[in-house]
């Protein structure tokens, strides 16, 4: 017997599949345009620039056919992923001093092959990840903002034909089948080589020379800002321990107290830099601020779906049991906002001040946020002109005016009715912010968010992170040990062997 049914059927899923999105709140556009414009030579893929040197041997290997390319640029790829992998395994205590270096592209894959005793390489360029270019494209924005390639027209400022040579033998090996890892063994292959090899040479030159007339007016503006970003990066760090956070010793130098004092006697650079570093650095404090609210949120209803105003109560709950009372905003934030500014006019860490008090209860009270981003407003009214203008950038991602402006209509209300205002504009924009970036795709209409309504009761796939949004300050670390201008000695940072390229 057959049973027809007419009209719609229940879904054999109850939710539809995991979505996780990115930046749900979409207040991170600042942040981003300052990690592109403060480390151009850093990318958040990467912490390895050898891959810079072996993309250009790649293209200088002149293959006319795109696919052959594209070809070689795996095999290269995983031949310099085995050769490394077997560095670190073959020789540990000599492989990558400066402790900084994560893991090749393909590592998982390329790593569990070496077992085998032998390097599969034709199913390997196959397997290992990456587009059909390997991991080139996500290169390929800094290679060409430094002239190292030129999309369809020639670099404009190459790197040497001599220094490339240094990545001949990976090339030698690259046409065969299978390779042995004794071909693999020379120390000079791997990835932490680049510290004394000539590719690493070229790429320092490339990175971080002094003007050039001979290159482009945009390549010499990129090596500008990396060499003083670089420079800020070792003066803040030098003598520290290694497990300094690069972000507070970038904040202590560059935001707080009597920078100039600090900065390079040759300063006129530094100081413009670090302007634009301490614009940045204090954004993303109240950048974060607005994450970690968002996180309070998701994380709510990842433990128990609820509707917008359960959700609503909690959040005014938490704001009211922190401050003890259901007290007016302008006591509960402002009236306890620490100082900002001393008497001689140089900015305190009061954002530092802040996350370090109340028993480091900054993690979990939405109240701290709240007058973390109140913080952010006083700033305007606090910094120079120079970090002004890289503090107070963007339109729509509710830059600190837009926030000041709307913080003051909350000062007389009660935390509670605070909350009945605050909950559901975070919901709307994130609801927003998705509908904005949502597309068609071959599976269906994809929204990019953890949200799911479903009737009155809001679910979350999962709570949102809670990191800062990335102003690639690890990264500038590890590039710069990669390419031994940031060393290390006793377990504290340096200047590395080759720190003189900065100038």
């Amino acid at each position: 017997m057959t049973t027809t049914v007419s009209g719609p059927a229940w879904s054999s899923e109850a939710m539809a599949p995991e979505e996780r999105g990115q930046y749900p709140l979409g207040v991170e556009g600042a942040i981003a345009f300052h990690a592109r414009n403060l480390v151009p030579f850093t990318t958040t893929v990467t912490a390895h620039p050898r891959y810079y040197a072996l993309h250009a041997r790649a293209a200088a290997a002149g293959l006319p056919d795109a696919v052959a390319a594209d070809e070689l640029t795996r095999r290269l790829e995983v031949l310099l992923a085995a050769a490394s992998l077997q560095h670190a395994r073959s020789a540990p205590d000599a492989h990558d001093p400066g402790g900084t270096l994560s893991e090749p592209h393909g590592f998982r894959v390329i790593g569990a092959a070496l077992d085998d005793g032998g390097l599969n390489l034709a199913v390997l360029a196959e397997t290992y990840g990456g587009n059909r270019a390997g991991y080139s494209g996500a290169y390929r924005g800094v290679e060409q903002a430094f002239g190292l390639s030129g999309g369809p027209s020639a670099a404009r400022a190459p790197l040497p034909t001599q220094a490339l040579a240094a990545l001949d033998p990976l090339v030698a090996l690259a046409s065969k089948e299978v390779v042995a890892l004794s071909d693999l063994s020379e120390p000079s292959l791997c990835l932490c080589a680049l510290r004394t090899s000539a590719d690493g040479e070229a790429l320092r030159q490339a990175f971080f020379a002094s003007d050039d007339d001979a290159v482009p007016t945009d390549v010499r503006a990129a090596r500008q800002i990396s060499r003083v970003s670089a420079r800020l990066c070792l003066t803040a760090l030098d003598t520290k321990p290694t497990d300094t956070s690069v972000t507070a010793a970038l904040a202590e130098l560059c935001c707080y107290g009597d920078v100039a004092a600090k900065l390079p006697e040759d300063s006129v650079a530094c100081a413009a830099t670090a302007a634009r570093w301490r614009g940045a650095l204090l954004r993303n404090e109240s950048v974060t601020a607005w994450r970690w609210l968002w996180w309070w949120l998701t994380d709510a209803l990842d433990k128990a779906p609820s509707t917008a105003e359960v959700l609503t109560a909690s959040f005014a709950n938490a704001l009211v049991t922190f401050a003890g009372q259901d007290m007016l905003f302008s006591k509960a934030v402002h009236g306890e906002l620490p100082t900002g500014r001393a008497s001689n006019g140089t900015l305190l860490p009061a954002e530092r001040e802040l996350r370090d008090a109340a028993d480091s209860a900054y993690d979990t009270e939405p109240l701290l946020w709240l007058r973390m981003l109140a913080l952010g407003c006083r700033r305007l009214d606090e910094l120079d002109e120079p970090a002004l203008q890289h503090f107070n950038i963007g339109q729509d991602d509710w830059n600190p005016t837009q926030t000041r402006e709307y913080l003051s209509g909350l000062q007389d209300k009660r935390l509670s009715k605070v909350a009945e205002d605050l909950v559901p504009r975070l919901l709307r924009r994130a609801q927003l912010v998705a509908r904005r970036r949502q597309q068609w795709t071959r599976h269906g209409l994809r929204m990019p968010t953890r949200l799911r309504p479903v009737g009155d009761i809001l679910y979350v796939t999962g709570p949102e992170g809670t990191g800062e949004a990335a102003l690639r300050q690890f990264r500038l670390v590890q590039m710069l040990s990669a390419l031994g201008v940031l060393g290390t000695s006793s377990n504290k940072w340096t200047p590395g062997a080759h720190a003189g390229v900065l100038g």
